[in-house]
């Protein structure tokens, strides 16, 4: 359980430190273990830590541009499901 002191904090940038840190501590503990991830991050809750790992540092994510066709599938899907964003990326390839 976060304590309330993290649950508090005020949203501010990742730095290097934090970032590295995050990535020793996934690589020792696993990409699943975000609660104990969290109270061994004193500045950040697993939560976020979770969120910035999945989304920012891990290797596996691409963050390279769309191509036009993934552009045409997005504005059309959205057109179709609006903001059901998890149905939309169903559609582009992995």
């Amino acid at each position: 359980m976060e304590t309330m002191e993290k649950m508090s904090m005020i949203k501010r940038r990742w730095n290097l430190k934090e970032d590295e840190l995050l990535q020793k501590l996934v690589e020792e503990h696993g990409a699943e273990n975000w609660s104990l991830i969290g109270q061994l991050m004193s500045s950040r809750s697993g939560k976020s830590c979770r969120f910035r790992w999945c989304n920012q540092l891990n290797p596996l994510v691409g963050h390279q541009a769309f191509t036009l066709k993934e552009d045409n599938t997005i504005i059309k899907a959205h057109a179709e499901f609006s903001k059901q964003w998890a149905k939309i990326a169903g559609l582009l390839p992995s």
